[in-house]
């Protein structure tokens, strides 16, 4: 008799989804950081330089990112701590057209 329980296909299949999810939410991340991670005025040049490609890639990232959060949400397992970014970083905003900084008061 086995100690060990022979987990089910779709205990395999979970566990291999939240592994790819937990691992698609860690590259969003650390993309994002790199990304938004740099000086204002070099993220500014680059967003403005095709706005409607910015915004496509933004609205994909914060689909994807969403989705991919409620799946490991959804599984609850500690072991999938990691979460997509899904919203532009503190300081930075975004009216329908036009983006925005802020930077923080130096104190």
């Amino acid at each position: 008799m086995s100690l060990l329980n022979q987990p089910s296909i779709l205990d395999s299949a979970t566990l291999a989804g939240a592994e790819a999810a937990h691992h698609m939410a860690s590259v969003l991340r650390s993309q994002w950081e790199l990304f938004w991670n740099r000086d204002s005025e070099i993220i500014f040049d680059e967003i403005g330089a095709d706005l409607q490609k910015t915004l496509a890639i933004f609205t994909l990232n914060t689909q994807a990112g969403t989705s991919i959060n409620a799946l490991l949400d959804a599984i609850g397992d500690d072991r999938f701590s990691k979460r997509a970014p899904v919203s532009l970083p503190a300081n930075w905003s975004f009216d329908g057209s036009t983006f925005s900084y802020n930077p923080p008061v130096e104190q």
